[in-house]
């Protein structure tokens, strides 16, 4: 079959295939004018079922929309489309396989989805229509920030209203969040606490239902002793009364080193465990200067799904006052069949706390 010539220096693109509900390869396929922009048409045509071959249509001269347009009239879809360099304007047709008159078997009918129009509405409102609609794929999730509508409500879709399409087409909805900055009902949003000293913080903190958590302290030359470096969870987060507040305090470089982190030894990081019951035990090197240790346990899945107690400021279990005399270690229990991890740090005579170790993680399987 012959081709339209190719100027020198240039490459035809490469075909780009639609995928066969039926597996043939005898399907259209069509070659258009270089620049034209193809647009896959198979997933919004629809067959009617017949026991007749159908007959393939002249494509050739006319434009890709148009010919769109006559296979869906003869209940057929372009199989594949290709772009080509011609003489012939943008977006012709200038080749097709198989040609004029070729007889094809049309595919079994398929149930189309109307979409209907969920913008404005509720997001758990949105999905229920989809799925009324006929639509049997969970929609793909993104948020937008935004205080123009309530939070929840839905700003977009990326299927047209009224348009037609397969039931497991995928679709994407955008709806609102409420601004990092902006508090919704029942919620905080923590501010950044850098500079402000421990005392302003705590009150804060009480004044909205919130508690004061750990308060680590690190030597610093930059900011003032006294006053907040660092804070667990970060500004912007969104909090519920009762939530805990991690701080690293500075302390001046005169009033002493803080204590190094404790080497952890047992469990190594990502250790898998399935004994029944989930009794854990955790082991550390000793401290030089430690009157005391502390560990914190977090645990995946325990507070909400898919996310740590402590990414939502409140620590699953943090136990204080290990003596450092008589135990470099400590036993529990823990929660379930998920993953958790700990941390320790060690507390000098004067109760001041020191660096924390690193995370590490575990898993129990049963």
């Amino acid at each position: 079959m012959p081709h339209a010539p190719v100027t020198a220096g240039e490459k035809p693109e490469i075909p780009t295939p639609v995928p066969s509900r039926r597996g043939k390869n005898k399907l259209t396929w069509i070659i258009s004018a270089i620049m034209a922009v193809a647009v896959v048409l198979g997933g919004l045509l629809y067959f009617v079922p017949s026991n007749k071959d159908v007959a393939v249509p002249e494509l050739i001269g006319i434009s890709l929309d148009e010919a769109a347009a006559r296979l869906e009239r003869e209940r057929l879809r372009p199989g594949m489309v290709r772009h080509m360099p011609s003489e012939r304007p943008t977006g012709t047709v200038i080749e097709q396989d198989p040609p004029p008159g070729s007889q094809l078997p049309p595919e079994p009918e398929t149930v189309m989805v109307r979409i209907p129009d969920v913008s404005g509405r509720e997001v758990k409102e949105a999905v229920s229509m989809l799925k009324d609609a006929g639509l049997n794929v969970e929609p793909r999730m993104e948020r937008e920030e935004t205080s123009r509508v309530e939070a929840g409500t839905v700003l977009k879709q990326s299927l047209r209203p009224g348009s037609r399409v397969r039931p497991d087409e995928a679709i994407t909805l955008v709806f609102a969040v409420l601004p990092r900055d902006r508090e919704a009902a029942g919620e905080i949003v923590l501010p950044d606490f850098t500079g402000w000293p421990v005392l302003r913080v705590e009150a804060f903190l009480k004044d909205r239902g919130l508690v004061l958590g750990p308060v680590h302290e690190k030597a610093s030359s930059e900011q003032p002793a006294g006053t907040v470096i660092g804070q667990h969870p970060p500004a912007k987060t969104r909090m519920e009364k009762g939530g805990a507040v991690l701080l690293l305090v500075a302390v001046s470089a005169g009033e002493g080193a803080v204590l190094p982190a404790p080497e952890q030894m047992w469990p190594e990081d990502g250790r898998s465990f399935d004994n029944y019951p989930r009794t854990t035990a955790l082991r550390w090197k000793e401290v030089s200067g430690a009157a005391s240790y502390t560990v914190e346990l977090d645990c995946l899945n325990c507070c909400e799904s898919g996310k740590w107690c402590s990414e939502l400021g409140r620590p699953w279990k943090v136990a204080c006052g290990i003596s450092a005399a008589r135990s470099r270690g400590y036993k529990f229990e823990f929660a379930g069949a998920q993953p958790g991890r700990w941390r320790v740090w060690a507390v000098d005579k004067d109760e001041r706390e020191g660096e924390k170790s690193p995370w590490r993680t575990f898993r129990y399987t049963r």
